[in-house]
């Protein structure tokens, strides 16, 4: 196929297209339309530049909804600026973003809908790119799916997980107060997930400033907490719950989410929150200077996912980890014997006066970051007459 498959959660799609003519895949008798639908409250920082971008992107047949879920700053203002361009819609905002984007597709009317934030803008090609994807997929019998673009961070981050477009003939709705995903109507069915190359938004709402002044970290925990009253047993909500508490759980409470993660996975299901748990449990762990447990869980790590970066990137940090843990051993071991036992044996080779000891505390010094303390004794030492 003419878009590279960059993550397909069944495996199975590009057996499926090539199973069908090429013939089939490419009939554009009917243009595909798409409705672009914006969710929004208080965004007047970014609601211009997304919607500029959608509508550079937008074409002929497609439509640009916007749902304003009741914006007390320029957000509306702006809006009006676009009005040849975009329909708004209101709403109020009760906490629950699946209410929310729920709500807004209902009053989308195309065939397919695209769900782009607030705080995104969509990158030059990528409405080209999705409309050869989904003329290729019209014969295509795969179930439930969804298609998750590429959403690039302020960082540069990347992450193709998360589905934003499908379908709109009412086989689907979004389910989650936050981290929300769209879900099979009548029984609340997995969606398959996938990612293909040139589908593309660039986001920046969790730049440190935007998180701050809209409380995105308390929010997000408040609503995780009540979506594990409702799912207990969903794998989903426990790794949102310590991945969003960072800043505002005790290490405990993150540590017992991760192991539930672990628990719950157990049998295979859900690997990529299982990895994904794997992960932050030895960031905590290395991060609370509890070095034991951080090999173990990274010893499990390696055992499922070897060559994931991850597992590569804490194969650097626990070796150093345990080269300063040897380190501040030698260092107390070092002081302890110069300070009570250095003349009790006949004097070495080096200096009389043990300089050669302080020396060697200097370098330790150095090698774990502490370079005020080891440039002091240095000094000491050179006025002292000693050659380092």
């Amino acid at each position: 196929m003419k878009n590279r498959i960059i993550w397909d959660e069944r495996q199975g799609l590009q057996e499926a297209l090539e199973r069908i003519g090429e013939g089939e895949k490419l009939n554009k008798v009917q243009p595909i339309g798409i409705s672009f639908v914006v969710i929004c409250k208080n965004e007047e920082r970014c609601i211009a530049r997304c919607v500029e971008s959608l509508i550079t992107e937008k074409q002929d047949e497609d439509e640009i909804i916007i749902y304003d879920t009741g914006s007390t700053d320029r957000t509306l203002e702006l809006l009006d600026n676009y009005k040849n361009n975009v329909v708004v819609h209101k709403g109020e905002w009760k906490n629950d973003f699946s209410l929310a984007r729920n709500a807004a597709l209902r009053c989308a009317i195309k065939k397919w809908v695209f769900f782009v934030d607030a705080d995104e803008v969509l990158q030059w090609g990528s409405t080209k790119t999705l409309k050869e994807f989904l003329y290729q997929m019209e014969n295509v019998d795969y179930g439930l799916w969804a298609v998750c673009p590429i959403i690039e961070g302020f960082d540069h981050s990347k992450i193709c997980g998360v589905p934003r477009i499908f379908k709109n003939d009412g086989s689907m709705r979004y389910f989650g107060y936050v981290h929300e995903e769209p879900r099979g109507r009548r029984c609340m069915e997995h969606v398959t997930r996938i990612s293909i190359s040139g589908i593309n938004l660039w986001h920046d709402g969790y730049l440190e400033k935007v998180v701050k002044e809209k409380n995105k970290v308390s929010r997000n925990v408040e609503l995780d907490l009540q979506m594990l009253q409702q799912e207990p047993q969903n794998v989903r909500w426990w790794f949102f719950y310590a991945r969003d508490g960072r800043e505002v759980l005790g290490v405990n409470a993150r540590e017992k989410a991760l192991l539930k993660v672990l628990a719950l996975t157990q049998q295979g299901n859900d690997r990529d929150f299982r990895i994904k748990a794997l992960s932050t449990l030895v960031e905590l762990y290395i991060e609370n200077g509890n070095l034991k447990k951080a090999i173990r869980y990274h010893k499990r790590m390696k055992a499922e996912a070897e060559n994931l970066s991850d597992t590569k990137y804490f194969d650097v940090v626990l070796c150093i980890a345990k080269f300063k843990k040897e380190l501040v051993e030698l260092l107390y071991a070092n002081k302890e014997y110069r300070e009570n036992h250095f003349l009790e044996e006949e004097f070495g080779s080096m200096h009389s006066e043990g300089f050669h000891l302080d020396y060697a505390n200097a370098c330790i010094f150095y090698y774990l970051g502490e370079y005020q303390k080891a440039n002091t004794i240095l000094l000491r030492l050179r006025e002292k007459g000693y050659r380092c």
